[in-house]
């Protein structure tokens, strides 16, 4: 798969996560066979087209905030927008929040 094919791939699959649910990058990662750190590289690529706040670490937490911490307060904004639940400690809670679907 050439870098082109791969991007396309992992946006296609997070414009499919619905409104509500989220996914971690290893989760993205393995229908298309990549790993979730190679996930993570092209989704630090991606426009708005592509609804990346959907997109979590695997354990509900916001590594955006490593490269800009007001975008993990925007990630954390629009996933309550959506309804989507946290925990205590401020995470998703990933046995509620995590979209399940066939590979």
């Amino acid at each position: 798969m050439d870098k082109n094919e791969a991007f396309e791939k992992v946006f296609q699959l997070v414009r499919e996560i619905p409104p509500g649910k989220v996914l971690n990058y290893k989760r993205v990662g393995i229908p298309l066979g990549m790993t979730g750190r190679q996930v993570g590289k092209i989704m630090a690529h991606c426009d708005e087209s592509v609804p990346w706040w959907r997109v979590v670490d695997a354990s509900g937490g916001f590594p955006v905030s490593k490269k800009n911490p007001s975008d993990a307060n925007e990630q954390r904004d629009r996933l309550e927008k959506e309804s989507v639940p946290f925990k205590q400690s401020g995470k998703v809670d990933l046995r509620t929040a995590l979209w399940q679907f066939d590979a």
